[in-house]
């Protein structure tokens, strides 16, 4: 299953997204990434049940995600600011 995200050109498989029309029910749940350590992430703050598996981890965006005093850790992208429609910061073909 293939679907083109907002603010992109390029199609990518359904899992790779925030997509809401996937094959089966997936849960959602806003996470604190609170340490790597090789393959092992420690999250916390987190509303699933223990033993549920862990399929993916994304970044979190506030413009998208709509969350009071939300950080957003590693994620400093520059031209996030396209996403908020101001003049000269769009890509184009």
């Amino acid at each position: 299953m293939i679907s083109t995200p907002f603010l992109d050109d390029e199609p990518h498989g359904i899992f790779s997204i925030r997509h809401f029309n996937r094959p089966n029910p997936v849960g959602l749940s806003i996470v604190k990434l609170e340490n790597v350590n090789e393959n092992i992430l420690e999250i916390s703050e987190v509303d699933i049940l223990d033993g549920t598996p862990l399929l993916d981890l994304k970044p979190f965006i506030p413009f998208f995600d709509n969350r009071d005093n939300a950080k957003t850790g590693w994620l400093n992208n520059p031209n996030i600011d396209m996403a908020r429609g101001e003049p000269g910061k769009h890509r184009s073909k």
